[in-house]
């Protein structure tokens, strides 16, 4: 992927990161994918991820590592009732 964000004088966020580091699962972005096209942040666990996709706290576990270990700064929901 072209890193064309990097130079750019804005901070790039993503309001989802896919809990696998690779493959073809159509609708996520890995988090390698997201510091290559520049994304610096992420936002994980939102309510609506919550109840439509049925994200558990097992589930934001896994993606705030996997933002961690990219380099990203995490965003975590927490406290929101989805229900």
């Amino acid at each position: 992927m072209i890193n064309f964000l990097h130079n750019l004088e804005i901070i790039i966020g993503s309001q989802n990161i896919s809990k696998f580091e690779s493959g073809a699962f159509t609708g996520e972005t890995s988090a390698q994918m997201l510091g290559e096209a520049g994304c610096k942040f992420c936002i994980i666990g939102h309510s609506e991820r919550r109840q439509m996709f049925l994200e558990n706290d097992s589930a934001c576990h896994i993606k705030v590592a996997k933002t961690l270990d990219a380099g990203l700064t995490a965003i975590l929901c927490i406290g929101e009732n989805a229900q």
